[in-house]
């Protein structure tokens, strides 16, 4: 028998019992986030104006303008809803749901202003207008009709 590791690499933990373990959850207000459509990744950008000056004696002056309004993607997949009686993958269930969330939820519809879209990261909350949704659906051969999905938000700056 050939030997294919001459020394060892890595190194092992050991892992105590009753050490805590958890899964962040991603919660969307509005979008009813189940088995069928799955959040797998979050992104946010946020960032302030600030404005320099500079005097001919070397001196900087700095002033604190304020944050700009931020960004959040959220990337995710939505399977089609297969009932277990016919066995058909023809139901796009879940891409009709993200549509309809999009629809009702969009910034553009003066309600919504009033009412932005509230996302929940564990113990963190962010509070933002959705201004944008990417769906590409497979066919039914190459991935059982997966919908690959992006939500775009506008976040509200918090302090």
């Amino acid at each position: 028998m050939p030997i294919l590791f001459v020394s060892p690499a890595g190194a092992a933990a050991k892992i105590k019992l009753g050490t805590p373990a958890a899964m962040t959850s991603i919660a969307v207000a509005g979008l009813a986030v189940t088995a069928g459509i799955v959040i797998t990744g979050v992104s946010v950008a946020q960032s302030v104006r600030v404005a320099y000056f500079t005097t001919l004696s070397e001196s900087i002056y700095i002033y604190p303008l304020g944050n700009k309004v931020g960004q959040c993607l959220l990337a995710g997949i939505a399977f089609p809803k297969v009932p277990c009686s016919s066995g058909s993958v023809d139901n796009y269930t879940n891409f009709t749901a993200l549509l309809e969330f999009f629809r009702t939820r969009k910034a553009s519809n003066f309600a919504n202003i009033t009412n932005p879209v509230t996302i929940s990261i564990g113990s963190t909350t962010l509070t933002g207008f959705l201004e944008d949704i990417q769906m590409s659906t497979t066919s039914q051969e190459e991935a059982f009709g997966s919908t690959k999905f992006t939500l775009r938000l506008s976040l509200l700056p918090q302090d």
